[in-house]
């Protein structure tokens, strides 16, 4: 996919070597699932299909994580359009002077304007989980008993997503 696609892993999440808001994404992943599952489905060692391990893309910190791509802010411009339904509303909530939504280029860099970071927060969490339902759907077409799970982590990123800028437990 990188070589037919080269910016398809120039944002990537930890453990994750591609962007999930890149537009091919969703083609590649429905190709290799249509073309494993439908094999391994039946076979006696499968128990479930584990859709990732720590998937993370966190807001603030290093993590290997780029700000995020045009593809992500392309999609979270919309995401605030539908959340707001213009763009005034949008700068009444955030204390900001945005023309239009267009103009948000950028996520947040902390928690300073808590309404935008609340937002971005919302907006990621809804992303990536509307990702990870996409695989388990296509996995669900050809096993539709199927078990999909994810290993996540919890602890100290958390205080990282939180806004905080230094690690406390």
């Amino acid at each position: 996919a990188v070589e037919k696609w080269p910016d398809i892993d120039d944002y990537k999440g930890h453990f994750f070597s591609y962007d999930i808001d890149h537009p091919e994404i969703k083609g590649v992943w429905k190709n290799f699932i249509s073309a494993l599952v439908p094999k391994i489905k039946d076979h006696p060692a499968k128990f479930d299909y584990q859709l990732a391990i720590e998937p993370i893309w966190p807001s603030v910190g290093n993590w290997m994580v780029k700000n995020a791509s045009p593809y992500t802010f392309k999609k979270y411009q919309d995401w605030l359009g539908q959340l707001y339904g213009n763009i005034e509303a949008l700068n009444k909530s955030w204390g900001t002077a945005y023309s239009m939504f267009g103009e948000i280029t950028t996520r947040p860099a902390d928690n300073s304007n808590q309404a935008s970071w609340y937002d971005w927060c919302r907006f990621n969490e809804w992303r990536v989980t509307d990702f990870f339902k996409f695989i388990s759907d296509e996995i669900h077409k050809y096993d539709p008993a199927a078990r999909c799970h994810m290993r996540i982590s919890v602890g100290g990123i958390n205080y990282l997503d939180a806004g905080m800028k230094q690690f406390t437990g």
